[in-house]
């Protein structure tokens, strides 16, 4: 007869959480030595699953499931004039107990039949996510394993009150050992994390609530990493996105269509994920693990690109900024997001005038495309031709800032692609000038004066900035583009320091904003526009002031800066020792409150 062997437990918690097979190696199992993942094992603790008699477990039927008796000899404590609380994750041992009036603890229901009262714990103790480190036994959890299955093995030094017991053990285990609170009970209530980033000090943990209570409602969310991440994209990551929207859409709106769709909350959490352990230390296997499952989710949908839903689109998006802060690890943009949502927005030419979450989606691709278009030098993966913009028709100042956007475009395609005849060349002129002419007078800056390297120029809003921003980038280009502006013969050394004259005022304007005031959205603007004018920078501590921005853009926001810096320093023939300088700044990790 053949003997099946029962299946191991004692595989790494990495394998487990992407349900592959772990050869069990030590110290580190093939599987995440391969992949260069971290191995996470997991407590050698052996639990007790029932009691059964040995002549149970000895019978043929018995399946094993305890394999851990009690002995027959087992001392037990004694209860007298005791009440008993229970905690028990069945949804059928639940209905057995109810509340007695006026007390928050659960007691043995005298009814045969009782009906618990609808309860919601508040919200768990929130610790800093940097608890996600290798040494600590949060990381475990890093993986998104459900927080029940790991029982904590550290004793308060103070008893923990009965309100914690709760029949509805699934949302009150699951927060008592949480794996982005971060902490086992006791230590939450003996030592709360403080990393830098600002959260609820843990006073007490009362997690359930009488009856009569007003909070009656269950959360939107039922993971406490979820809640903090999503939490942390609204009031940090989201307002990178909204600079041209009033209405801000990314910040506001997506976050609640995200509990109601799984691909939308899973773009934004690897965001927020990505963000936090580039800026502060969270564990980079989250953002992964968000990313890989948002990107299964989306897969299927690949199929029908006439019915592309506007989480779905927005979800492209949000995995193209991921996209770009993932490339400042590995040092090379693979663009696949980039080409998926531009698939995407050229299917939908609605998109620009749609409204809502679509419009707003359409305009932050565009910046996107942008971005990467001056880094590389290259057309932009948008078809222009494929809508339908209207420049003169009066608009917002958000709309006034999307307008110069549009126009930077069409200059850059023409910048970088194959078209370059005289006449297109004089219609985009001709265009940047009527903006300029034609908008509103809030996009006058607030001051201008001297500053160290460049001028102190300062706006009231970020979209304002942006725009002026989007504008100095165009007449740079069309400078370096212009067919007829260099001469080859007599004359040409001339024609060339004119146009190194104009490319330098609109770049000290350009950087001028950037590096004056504090958005983080127009310096992130600035950053790539080095890539197209660095050589005709000569200014020594110009170069210095722009190389310290970019570092503290990357950071601060993760955002890739430290191939541009590496260009320009290369351009500008820095020595090995200012190199390194610079380079060290790139190396430091942020642990305030970063936007």
């Amino acid at each position: 007869m053949e003997v099946k062997t029962r299946r191991t437990r004692t595989g790494c918690l990495t394998c487990r959480d992407r349900r592959v097979k772990c050869d069990e190696e030590l110290p580190k199992c093939q599987r995440c030595h391969t992949a260069g993942r971290q191995c996470v094992r997991g407590w050698n603790v052996k639990f007790v699953h029932g009691v059964r008699s040995k002549r149970e477990a000895a019978s043929d039927d018995w399946d094993g499931a305890a394999d851990y008796l009690f002995d027959g000899e087992q001392t037990w404590m004694p209860l007298q004039d005791v009440t008993l609380s229970f905690i028990d994750e069945t949804n059928k041992t639940r209905s057995w107990y109810s509340y007695t009036a006026g007390s928050n603890s659960p007691v043995l229901s005298e009814s045969p039949n009782p009906t618990p009262p609808s309860f919601i714990p508040p919200p768990a103790p929130v610790a800093h996510p940097s608890a996600h480190r290798s040494n600590s036994f949060s990381s475990i959890h890093s993986h998104g394993l459900p927080s029940h299955r790991h029982l904590s093995l550290t004793s308060p030094q103070k008893p923990i009150e009965n309100d914690f017991l709760s029949p509805n053990s699934d949302r009150s285990n699951s927060i008592l050992h949480s794996p982005l609170c971060g902490l086992d009970i006791a230590q939450a209530v003996q030592d709360p994390i403080s990393d830098g980033i600002h959260e609820p000090q843990v006073s007490h943990l009362h997690l359930p609530l009488p009856p009569d209570s007003r909070f009656t409602e269950l959360g939107k969310l039922s993971d406490c990493e979820e809640a903090y991440l999503l939490h942390h994209y609204t009031v940090s990551r989201a307002r990178l996105l909204d600079v041209c929207d009033p209405h801000n859409h990314f910040g506001r709106l997506a976050p609640e269509l995200a509990t109601r769709s799984r691909l939308l909350l899973s773009a934004i959490l690897a965001v927020s994920a990505h963000h936090l352990s580039r800026t502060a230390g969270y564990d980079p296997l989250v953002a992964e693990r968000y990313h890989e499952g948002c990107v299964e989710l989306l897969i299927p949908m690949l199929d029908d690109l006439t019915n592309i839903t506007d989480e779905v689109i927005a979800a492209t998006v949000l995995l193209r900024n991921f996209e770009q802060m993932s490339s400042a690890i590995t040092g090379f943009d693979s663009e696949r997001h980039l080409s998926g949502t531009s698939a995407f927005m050229n299917s939908e030419r609605t998109c620009i005038t749609a409204g809502g979450l679509r419009q707003a989606s359409f305009w932050i691709f565009i910046r996107q495309d942008l971005d990467i278009a001056l880094s590389q030098q290259r057309p932009l993966k948008l078809n222009l031709k494929a809508f339908e913009m209207d420049l003169d028709t009066p608009s917002d100042d958000w709309g006034w800032a999307n307008k110069i956007v549009w126009i930077t475009a069409e200059v850059v395609e023409f910048t970088f692609g194959w078209e370059k005849s005289r006449r297109t060349y004089e219609d985009l002129k001709l265009k940047t000038e009527a903006w300029w002419q034609r908008k509103p007078a809030s996009f006058r800056p607030m001051y201008v004066g001297r500053g160290p390297a460049f001028p102190a120029i300062y706006y009231s809003q970020p979209w304002h900035a942006l725009g002026m921003q989007y504008y100095h980038i165009t007449m740079i280009l069309l400078a370096i583009s212009d067919p007829g502006r260099l001469k080859i013969g007599f004359g040409h050394n001339e024609s060339r320091r004119l146009l190194q004259q104009d490319i330098a005022y609109h770049a000290g304007l350009l950087f001028g904003i950037c590096v004056t005031v504090d958005d983080i959205e127009a310096k992130i603007a600035a950053c790539n526009a080095i890539s197209v004018c660095a050589a005709w920078l000569t200014d020594r501590a110009q170069q210095e002031t722009l190389i310290a921005m970019l570092a503290r853009v990357e950071r601060e926001v993760a955002w890739p800066t430290r191939s541009i810096a590496a260009g320009a320093m290369q351009e500008w023939s820095f020595s090995e020792e200012d190199t390194r300088r610079f380079d060290a700044q790139f190396s430091t990790i942020s642990t305030g409150n970063s936007a």
